[in-house]
This record gives structure tokens, C-alpha cells and sequence, in this order.
């Protein structure tokens, strides 16, 4: 099986970049696409690295990163035969080696791997997100939207992680609506069924809500490239607040292919971000079962940086030996490696981390 790699950069820097390249290994075809508007001395000096000349520059949130995503699956596709696409962030880590994550993706044969919430059948994930979905922001109704999201919500909502996003909760979820509550669900109700803004969710076409950090096979991102030139619904999805995070999911989640979980383990939110991985995370890196993680700090040399590599090498070498996989010793106590170190004969520039 073929991997491409599509990783998404900005302002993260090339040290942090090239850790994560490394650990990827040298056998699969890896895509970066930068933004050298924001950091102009920016390289990635790796056998295998594509830097797309022709970089869109990006805001988060903004149309441009979307289409920055859409121009990184074109390259790939015209660059490499690949049978899988995965994207990254470049404050991404595999938590296992990409020989494991070979495995895994023949043995599900899943077309798509994304974490996707249908709005339609999720009232807290209509309530906390609807209010960028049904209506565009420059449209004045869409003040009166927010406004009622606050009502429902209140001053000071809970957050809570669900399909690797952050979602609004009410304080006390299980109690009876009070009257602004009620008025702020069925304000959203009215949107859903188009009264704000002439949007494009009606007969067939289901809203979706979800993480960016997706898994396509080939034949998905065809279909999804094509979809950027020819569905009619793209520029009303471009329009939207934080318009990937339901652009590719809807055009997912309306498509025919199969969709199974993400690969992803992002952590937990706080606010409109995720959180940055410390050392009392380690525990729930070590125990997950997913194949990469989300988000790392911008320091090459972060402790927890250090010791998700030392994990994974760890793995590198479970995965190869003759058993099969031994899971790690408890409690786990990774050692703290400089970026690019040896051990036990396992160098991160190597293709032993494949």
C-alpha cells in the first residue's frame, strides 16, 4: 500500500516540520503545503518532501485554508500513486508506526476516515454550531442567530469534546428549557429550514459538522477535488465562519463512499482551539489507539514532544519483532531524545520508522 502525506503549514517552524517528516520515515510520498507569507525562511531538506511551489496563503478559518486543502489533494493526486491520502497539521505526531497504520487501513478498507456530526440528527451540535452553518456572517440575520445561541447556552457554556471537536453544552443538560432557551432552539430551528439565509441543506443534502484531519483513499479525494469545481453548494460552504470544519464534512458526509473514525486523537478544546499536549498527557498519548495526535507544542525540543518520539520508536521496534506487538510496559516511562538521536540503532531520519 501506497501513503501520501499532506501536511499543513504556516507559522509552525521547520525544525517542528521535519520532526514530524522523520517520523513519517522515507517511503511514502510526503506534501507540504506552506504559507511563506507567514514564514518566508521556511525548508524541509528530505528525500521524498514535495514543497508546493505555488502556496495559497492562508488565515484560519478563512476560504484560503480550504482551498489551500483542495490545491494539497490536486498536487498529490497528479504527484504520486498513492492508495491513501492522509492530512496533517504540522503540529501533528504519529502515535504508531506507519506500517501499523498500512495494516489497519487494509484490513478496514474504509474509503473515508473522518470524524463527521450530522446537526440534523444532534440538537447540542445544531445549538452550539448552527449558528455558522445556516446562515452567512455578513448577513444581518445572522447576529440574531449568535444572539440566540447565547440564550440557549448562556454566559458560560460547558465544553465538550465529541468527534474531535469542541461542542457547547448547556450547564444543567438535563433540565426543562426556560423561555429564552426555547425561543434560542426554535430561532435555530427557523434557520435550519432556511428562513435566515437562502442556504443550500434541503431535499437530500444533510449539514455536517467536523474535524479537518481526514483519511481519503484515492478514489475519495477525486471525488472530492471534482467537487470544488462543480458542486453548486461550494461557495455558500466557502462563505461559512470557519468554513472547513463543515466544507469537507458535508461534502463527505453527503457523498455515497463509506465513512469510519478518524485516525486522529485531538486534544481537548479550550475555546475555539485545541489544547497543546503536556507531560500529564503522556498517559493518554501511551494509551491510545490512535494513530497520530494533535496538537504538539511549537518547540522541537518540548519534553512531550520528546517522549511521543521515544514512544514511537518504542513501537517501531514491537512492530518488527517476530511476536508481533507487545504493548508497553506500566507505567509508562518514556526516555527524553534531542530531535534526530539514535537509539538502539533507530535514527529519525531513517526509514526505520516506517
Amino acid at each position: 500500500m501506497n501513503m501520501a502525506f499532506g501536511v499543513l503549514t504556516a507559522r509552525e517552524p521547520q525544525e517542528i516540520v521535519t520532526q514530524l517528516v522523520d517520523s513519517l520515515g522515507q517511503r511514502d510520498s510526503i506534501f507540504v503545503h506552506h504559507d511563506y507569507s507567514q514564514q518566508p525562511e521556511f525548508d524541509v531538506a528530505r528525500e521524498g518532501v514535495r514543497l508546493i511551489p505555488d502556496y495559497i496563503r492562508t488565515g484560519w478559518g478563512e476560504p484560503s485554508l480550504a482551498r489551500a486543502i483542495f490545491h494539497l489533494i490536486r498536487t498529490a493526486l497528479a504527484s504520486s500513486d498513492f492508495d491513501y491520502f492522509q492530512l496533517l497539521s504540522g503540529s501533528c505526531l504519529p502515535l504508531q508506526p506507519v506500517a501499523a497504520l498500512k495494516s489497519h487501513l487494509a484490513r478496514r478498507r474504509s474509503p473515508i476516515l473522518a470524524d463527521l456530526v450530522n446537526l440534523d440528527t444532534d440538537e447540542r451540535a445544531l445549538m452550539s454550531h448552527g449558528h455558522r452553518v445556516f446562515c452567512r456572517s455578513q448577513k444581518l440575520a445572522a447576529r440574531l442567530l449568535r444572539r440566540s445561541r447565547r440564550w440557549y447556552f448562556g454566559e458560560s457554556p460547558v465544553t465538550i469534546q465529541q468527534s474531535n471537536l469542541g461542542i457547547h453544552e448547556r450547564v444543567a443538560p438535563g433540565a426543562e428549557l426556560t423561555a429564552m432557551q426555547w425561543l434560542g432552539k426554535q430561532i435555530h430551528v427557523a434557520a435550519r429550514a432556511g428562513l435566515l439565509d437562502s442556504h443550500p441543506f434541503h431535499g437530500a443534502m444533510t449539514p455536517y459538522i467536523g474535524s479537518l484531519w481526514f483519511c481519503l483513499r484515492r478514489d475519495v479525494c477525486e471525488y472530492l477535488v471534482r467537487q470544488e469545481e462543480r458542486n453548486p453548494s461550494v461557495p455558500y460552504l466557502m462563505g461559512l465562519k470557519v468554513c472547513d470544519e463543515v466544507l469537507f464534512p458535508t461534502l463527505l458526509g453527503n457523498s455515497s463512499f463509506g465513512i469510519a473514525p478518524s485516525n486522529h486523537l485531538v486534544n481537548r478544546f479550550n475555546g475555539a482551539h485545541p489544547r497543546t499536549f503536556e507531560a500529564a498527557d503522556l498517559p493518554t498519548l501511551a494509551a491510545s489507539d490512535q494513530f497520530f495526535a494533535r496538537k504538539f507544542a511549537m518547540d522541537a525540543m518540548d519534553p512531550c514532544r520528546q517522549a511521543v518520539i521515544d514512544l514511537l520508536i518504542d513501537r517501531v521496534d514491537q512492530h518488527r519483532a517476530p511476536s508481533g506487538y507487545v504493548p508497553l510496559p506500566e507505567p509508562f516511562q518514556p526516555a527524553v531524545l534531542a530531535p534526530g538521536a539514535d537509539r538502539q540503532g533507530f535514527s529519525l531520519g531513517s526509514e526505520a520508522l516506517d
